[in-house]
């Protein structure tokens, strides 16, 4: 038996339109993450996709800092705010933990609801 925990984007499901090859490769993960996890189940090993939102990290500290930019990414949050690396966790340990021992192939978006449609 075994736990994969893959980590994708947001952009699997909201392309970023100067992030092309970015979000074509993050949407070809979470179909490999399907694949797979349909290859290995019956082994007792799970595949999933965390599919984080806007996470306030170092990686992208100073364009949420701009004055114009920052806001306007906030806005198209449902939840108004970013995420922090700690928001993920929960959901990681789920995956990986026994209580998600049935949850295979699926990607759970951790987002503040940004990959909602509207």
């Amino acid at each position: 038996w075994g736990r994969l925990i893959v980590v994708g984007s947001v952009q699997e499901r909201r392309p970023h339109p100067e992030m092309i090859g970015y979000s074509a490769s993050k949407g070809a993960q979470e179909n490999l993450v399907r694949s797979v996890a349909r290859q290995v189940a019956s082994e007792g090993i799970t595949v999933n996709n965390i599919c984080p939102g806007v996470f306030y990290t170092d990686r992208n500290i100073e364009a949420l800092a701009d004055p114009v930019y920052g806001p306007k990414v906030t806005a198209a949050i449902p939840m108004h705010r970013y995420a922090m690396p700690e928001d993920a966790a929960g959901t990681a340990l789920l995956l990986a933990s026994d209580a998600g021992s049935y949850i295979t192939g699926a990607t759970i978006a951790v987002d503040g609801g940004l990959s909602l449609p509207g």
